[in-house]
């Protein structure tokens, strides 16, 4: 099976006993080529002994998944969604302080495995560069945590 294209990203708030959302939706459309899940190396320890020049023990921990995508063409509502603030009369307010985003998210590709994510600490910010060709972004880059519920992964995938 092949995973590949991008159909949707959606998103919303995380169940109330702490596992996944149940109402997720769009943000807006995908900037195109900016989605991403990676995983960054993990951690190895090695632990040795005075009478062995190998190791006794290994302690491999996996380094932290990351979720990285943009949105083109927001709103005011998906302004105040990503980057706090208040939305009045069509006019978005930054807040005084970035709020700490955690959210449900679903990545539904155009063919293979969507990608379930219960809880995604997501960082915001404003991304534009005032070039012709640049639309402005909202770039999310996110750290997969583990769910309040448990017995919930952390991320899972299904056949779509």
């Amino acid at each position: 099976m092949i995973t590949i294209g991008l159909a949707a990203i959606n998103v919303g708030a995380i169940a109330s006993d702490g596992g996944m959302g149940t109402t997720l939706a769009p943000l807006g459309v995908t900037f195109r080529d900016t989605c991403q899940i990676t995983q960054e190396d993990g951690e190895v320890t090695e632990l040795f002994s005075e009478e062995n020049d190998d190791p006794e023990h290994v302690i491999t921990r996996p380094g932290k998944i990351k979720v990285n995508f943009s949105v083109m063409k927001p709103d005011v509502d998906t302004l105040a969604k990503m980057l706090g603030g208040s939305v009045s009369s069509s006019t978005w307010d930054a807040p005084g302080a970035m709020p700490e985003v955690e959210r449900s998210v679903e990545i539904v590709p155009k063919q293979g495995l969507k990608i379930s994510i219960p809880r995604l600490k997501m960082d915001c910010k404003i991304d534009w560069s005032n070039v012709g060709t640049t639309p402005l972004l909202i770039t999310v880059s996110g750290t997969v945590l583990v769910p309040t519920k448990s017995g919930v992964s952390k991320i899972s995938a299904v056949e779509v």
